[in-house]
């Protein structure tokens, strides 16, 4: 008869057979392209669109590391691109597409293709150890910028895609909008990030209205608690557990934890009152592991579970912090019970039952829903 307890300490599997493969996502599907007040042209729903729905997979048409946004790097890019479009009749409609993106001279003499970059491509981080760059997609560039953005554009490594995900349900005829820039700044502070792309943000955080003149001072202030607080976070040092003093049952947390804790629960009411959830996920992963250390692993699981929905929600499964979630399931061993959340959903994750399965079958441990 097989143990239901795992033979010794076992090594996660390798989650390099996970990788996602390439998924392009045609935005017609969702949207079109219509003029926007004040901004030109904008992308809008002309269906309605669930939340956390992808509207747009693709891959960007150029990247550039940081640094190499100068003409010199530039040039030889693009001629490349050039050359191929004779030969890859989609390259040729891509490059088409880029050379249609909207832009404008700032000064006289400035390159139009240039500007045409610069102003319509993304600042994106880097992978893990690298130097972030910017991405150009001819799909994304139509998607105009708000700082209450009712969507996320992330930079999938794993699929080497650009992509777009909605936030909240989208009713028809709305604008899909995401931020350029880092949110967590004050008004002026975002005027300024945003002068490279040569406008100026009318968004609801930035504009005060007659109807709510004090919006954009609270607005502001609730964003410098956010930076203040994601900092903290981000810097808290737990002391070490001693390893003479196994813990053989939950424990409360100590002072310094549980005021860490408290401002890990005032960022999620900050980061929800503002509409940015694609900041919750920063913070649950740090919780998690203060509620590991006290060995309360349902509370534990509890913030893991929240983190990987959050993560669904703003920017997929299928990418790097998806996976890593997977992989802190699998470090930690949780089993029976604890998988109930996930093998009971309608809508699995192929990455999360490949790996309850595996333990099911080298561990003997069971798998509830499955």
């Amino acid at each position: 008869m097989p143990s239901n307890r795992p033979r010794g300490r076992q090594s996660a599997p390798s989650m390099a057979h996970t990788q996602p493969q390439h998924e392009t996502i045609d935005p017609s599907k969702y949207t079109h392209i219509l003029p926007s007040p004040s901004k030109g042209l904008g992308l809008f729903a002309h269906t309605l669109i669930p939340s956390s729905t992808r509207i747009i997979s693709e891959v960007p048409i150029l990247q550039l590391r940081e640094g190499y946004t100068a003409p010199q790097y530039l040039f030889p890019a693009l001629n490349t691109i050039a050359k191929n479009t004779e030969r890859y009749p989609l390259i040729k409609e891509k490059y088409d597409r880029f050379m249609s993106l909207g832009y404008m001279i700032e000064e006289e003499g400035d390159d139009d293709v240039v500007a045409r970059v610069n102003q319509n491509g993304f600042e994106v981080p880097g992978e893990e150890g690298e130097l972030g760059c910017l991405v150009v997609c001819v799909e994304a560039a139509r998607i105009n910028h708000s700082c209450e953005p009712n969507a996320v554009g992330n930079m999938n490594w794993l699929t080497n895609c650009f992509t777009v995900q909605v936030t909240r349900t989208i009713n028809p005829s709305e604008e899909i909008t995401i931020s350029y820039i880092d949110p967590l700044q004050d008004a002026p502070s975002r005027q300024t990030s945003l002068s490279r792309y040569l406008f100026r943000c009318t968004c609801p955080a930035c504009s005060p209205t007659t109807s709510f003149p004090a919006y954009v001072s609270e607005t502001t202030s609730n964003r410098l608690e956010l930076s203040r607080l994601l900092t903290l976070i981000k810097s808290y040092k737990p002391s070490p557990q001693p390893p003479s003093s196994p813990l053989s049952s939950p424990t409360q947390p100590t002072p310094p934890e549980q005021h860490h804790l408290l401002q890990i629960s005032r960022f999620i009411a900050l980061a929800e009152l503002e509409s940015l959830p694609y900041l919750l996920p920063l913070t649950s992963s740090s919780a998690a592991s203060s509620f590991l250390r006290r060995d309360d692993r349902e509370t534990a699981l509890k913030w893991k579970k929240d983190q990987y929905e959050w993560v669904a929600l703003t920017i997929g499964r299928d990418t790097k912090e998806g996976n890593e979630i997977t992989e802190w399931f699998i470090e930690h061993g949780f089993k029976g019970t604890y998988w109930y959340w996930w093998a009971g959903r309608e809508e699995k994750n192929e990455v999360l039952m490949r790996c309850m399965h595996f333990w099911a079958r080298e561990g003997g441990w069971r798998v509830l829903g499955g």
